[in-house]
């Protein structure tokens, strides 16, 4: 027997609800972001608003020129570190997003092959008698779907498993570098 208008229902209304929380979730990550580069614009505009109270501070020539060679030497060798560390902030949130959005979609394709898999079973008790083969074809078909996004899913999993490892590193590099200075 096929899924009735009531299973169809509460499949699309997890489905519905499916969209909505991935949805929310990206706005939380956008949110984020916006936030951490509001943060960053804002130590940005207090670190110059620093550098230039102190230039319009210098009673004379030589003070003047002391604070433009500090700052052009700033300027010709930026501080790692903190590129470093804006990136991982990026880097983190980008992750958590991923990774709560992934949940989430994996959960409704979990719940999708499950319902696949008995309307498969339904259809192959009312099948008609010859057709076994057709429909081990099918069933067998859905389970090679099910085995492929699995191995999709794992692959991506590595991929991610590896930026991770190369942006940590990129931190901590950054971070000693830091500690040298």
């Amino acid at each position: 027997m096929f899924p009735s208008i009531d299973e169809l229902m509460k499949a699309q209304a997890e489905a519905f609800k499916t969209t909505n929380s991935v949805a929310t979730t990206a706005f939380d990550g956008a949110r984020k972001l916006l936030e951490l580069n509001v943060q960053a614009a804002r130590a940005g505009m207090e670190e110059s608003s620093a550098q230039l109270k102190a230039l319009l501070a210098a009673r004379d020539v030589s003070a003047l020129n002391t604070l433009l060679a500090d700052l052009f030497s700033q300027f010709s060798k930026p501080e790692g570190n903190k590129a470093a560390a804006y990136v991982k902030d990026v880097y983190d949130i980008a992750q958590q997003t991923h990774s709560q959005v992934a949940e989430l979609i994996e959960k409704q394709v979990a719940s999708s092959q499950q319902q696949l898999l008995a309307a498969v079973d339904a259809l192959a008790k009312n099948a008609p008698a010859g057709s076994e083969g057709a429909v081990k074809l099918l069933r067998q078909s859905v389970v090679e779907a099910n085995t492929a996004f699995e191995k999709v899913q794992a692959a991506s999993r590595q991929v991610m498993d590896l930026i991770d490892a190369n942006v940590n590193n990129l931190a901590r590099t950054g971070e000693a570098a830091a500690k040298k200075k």
